[in-house]
């Protein structure tokens, strides 16, 4: 792999991670907030945007010491 191709590509899946969490709390929105499947997916989705928030981090600090 070239310099940069892995950053790029934790970089795109941190995102795409973080937008499908953005979709799973945006299908919830029909349902009760007190409702058990809500919160279970509420709390799935923050796990997944977590896992893409890390993976966005991951990205930047590879860069950085591709860079450095």
């Amino acid at each position: 792999m070239e310099n940069g191709q892995v950053p790029a590509g934790l970089g795109s899946l941190a995102s795409l991670l973080r937008e499908i969490a953005g979709h799973v709390v945006a299908a919830t929105e029909w349902m009760d907030r007190d409702h058990p499947d809500a919160e279970a997916l509420h709390a799935e989705a923050d796990q997944i945007d977590q896992a893409g928030i890390r993976l966005g981090e991951l990205a930047k600090t590879i860069k950085q010491e591709d860079c450095g």
